[in-house]
Formats: structure tokens, C-alpha cells, sequence
């Protein structure tokens, strides 16, 4: 385990009526036990940055993750949670976060960014070291969508290299996403390519906050002291704000 005793999400959609995540309190309430009892300790929240959405000012989010902090209190008074965001990449996204529109991960360096999946691998590129130029760390969001990623696994390899922090999403390591994903996480996670692993959870039922069947399927796997920097330390590095 870590020395939380538990794991630590960082990419999730749990606060309700902001995105397509928990539709309401009830939701959210049932969701946060669900990670509870699946053995999560502490969440970065991370609601989605995008023109999809309505883009939620930085004061009414940390108002409603105060809501959401008393009800995992409840739950757990040792159950944390920090505020982020998920910012769907465009050019403006420097200035939205020097403007303070977009939440850094709970207030660190890190950036968790998504792209198109249909995205040109040097646009991302470019888009991904534009942040790390202005003093940003990004950590790609669910890099098992990005069709560019799944073609050239140098691409991967690249990235790491440059300084890029890579996320993947725990249903779809276990196959939840088709065994052609499932197979090109295998090949990373052998390489130790990954960073961590988050629920991106949305819902209960398609897309619920679980991790435990896939640490212990990891844990089987793979090196044990690199499946805990994954689950538990690199994720408690963005919380302090510490180099990975």
C-alpha cells in the first residue's frame, strides 16, 4: 500500500451539476462512499474545463467543494479532497490559468490537460511544451484515447522523455475500453511509461469511481514498488506540489 494506506485519485467528476459528471448531491454523496470503500483516501476533483461546458468560476467551485469536503468527512474525517480542473487544450489556456478561470491540481504546478482523440500528435506536442514553457507541469489526461499515441508508440516514449506526466484511466487497463487499449496500456506499463492511474469517474453504473480490482490486477503484474509510486506517490507528489 502507501503510507496514506490507500490510494489516491486524480482525475475524477464528482462534483455535481458542473459538467457531465454526478448529476446531484445524491450522486456525488453515493460516489465518494463507492471510492471510499474501494479503498481511495484522497481526490483531486477535477471538473471539466471545456466549451462544452459552462466554465464555473474558480470562487463557486471551492464553494462547492466545501460542500463535498464536509460530506467525505462523514464519511472518513481523514478523507481528503483538493481541488483541480481538466482543461480541454486550446491556445487561450495559458492565460485562463494565469488568470486564475482555470485550478491547477490542488494548487500545484500540475496541469491535467485532454486533447481531441482525433488530435495531430505535433499539435499536442506543441501544446503540451507550451505549458511546460511557462513554468507548467501537464500531465496528459486518459492517453489511451489519443488514436496519434495508440499508431506510434515512440510517440509515448517521446513525451515521457520531454517531461510529459501520463494518466490512464483504471477501467481501461482492466478492458473495459476493448482489448486493443487494454494491450497498448500493457505495453506502457511494462516500459513503466505511466504515471498514475485515476478513476475518471462520472457516474455509479458506466464510468464509477473503482480502482481496487485494477490495483490488485496491477499489483500481480508488475514491479510493486512502481505500481505504488503510481497509485499513491507520484499522485500525493501533485497534492505537495513536489517534482516527479
Amino acid at each position: 500500500m502507501c503510507e496514506i494506506e490507500g490510494w489516491v485519485d486524480i482525475h475524477n467528476h464528482i462534483l455535481p451539476g458542473v459538467d457531465d459528471g454526478a448529476k446531484d448531491w445524491k450522486m456525488s454523496e453515493k460516489m465518494l462512499k463507492m471510492a471510499y470503500e474501494e479503498g481511495i483516501r484522497k481526490m483531486i476533483i477535477t471538473p471539466h474545463y471545456h466549451k462544452r461546458f459552462k466554465k464555473v468560476p474558480a470562487e463557486e467551485l471551492m464553494c462547492e467543494l466545501k460542500k463535498l469536503q464536509e460530506i467525505a468527512r462523514k464519511i472518513d474525517k481523514s478523507f481528503e479532497l483538493y481541488l483541480g480542473n481538466e482543461l480541454y487544450y486550446s491556445y487561450d489556456a495559458i492565460e485562463w490559468i494565469k488568470q486564475g478561470f482555470f485550478q491547477t491540481m490542488a494548487g500545484s504546478k500540475y496541469i491535467l490537460v485532454e486533447f481531441s482523440p482525433s488530435i495531430d500528435f505535433l499539435e499536442m506536442r506543441q501544446g503540451l511544451q507550451r505549458m511546460q514553457m511557462n513554468g507548467y507541469s501537464p500531465i496528459l489526461a486518459h492517453i489511451e484515447r489519443y488514436s496519434c499515441l495508440h499508431k506510434e508508440f515512440d510517440r509515448v516514449r517521446e513525451l515521457y522523455n520531454l517531461g510529459i506526466y501520463l494518466q490512464v484511466n483504471a477501467g481501461s487497463i482492466m478492458g473495459d475500453f476493448g482489448f486493443g487499449i487494454k494491450q497498448f496500456l500493457k505495453k506502457l506499463l511494462q516500459q513503466e511509461y505511466i504515471h498514475f492511474v485515476a478513476t475518471d469517474a462520472h457516474d455509479l453504473y458506466k464510468r464509477p469511481p473503482e480502482i481496487a480490482k485494477c490495483a490488485r490486477y496491477l499489483r500481480k503484474k508488475y514491479d510493486t514498488d512502481y505500481i505504488k509510486q503510481i497509485l499513491c506517490d507520484n499522485p500525493m507528489k501533485v497534492i505537495n506540489n513536489d517534482y516527479i
